[in-house]
């Protein structure tokens, strides 16, 4: 055990010295490496928070009839705040919201989630999915709130 541990604290050194003489970020990608490691649980994390998020639009929208005017002073309001490492883009059209996170440390995934308006009304689609590229997401970590295109 003691063995190992002197190994990760060698390569540590290593990356860190490597990381100070190198200009292109190579070292920087490398040393950053190990938190992608963890990228499940940031993951896990993005996940659930991405249903608080999902349950605090649904009640949002049923207390004002629509999330047309819904802005992230709003969710806040509701009791749902971003975590400060995941960019969150909320696209809202009337009854329906697309939300699109992730994790920005190195490692994690974009996820999405969506309501569904039916015959029978507005339901929360089921679950938290792999996000689609071509979805809107936040450069940075942070909200922002942004109404659909005409005709999408």
């Amino acid at each position: 055990m003691l063995l190992g541990a002197a190994v990760v604290l060698g390569a540590m050194v290593g990356l860190d010295h490597a990381a100070r003489a190198d200009d292109d970020g190579w070292a920087a990608r490398v040393a950053a490496a190990p938190q992608a490691l963890f990228a499940p649980a940031y993951d896990v994390a993005t996940q659930a928070s991405m249903r608080g998020l999902a349950t605090t639009l649904r009640s949002y929208e049923v207390a004002n009839g629509s999330l047309d005017g819904l802005t992230p002073e709003d969710l806040v309001a509701w009791g749902w705040t971003v975590p400060e490492t995941m960019a969150v883009t909320v696209t809202v059209d009337g009854h329906d919201f697309c939300v699109v996170a992730r994790d920005v440390r190195p490692g994690g995934s974009t996820f999405h989630v969506a309501s569904t308006s039916g015959a029978a009304g507005s339901a929360l689609a089921a679950g938290v999915h792999a996000g689609d590229d071509h979805e809107p997401l936040a450069a940075e970590p942070g909200l922002q709130v942004v109404r659909a295109a005409p005709g999408r």
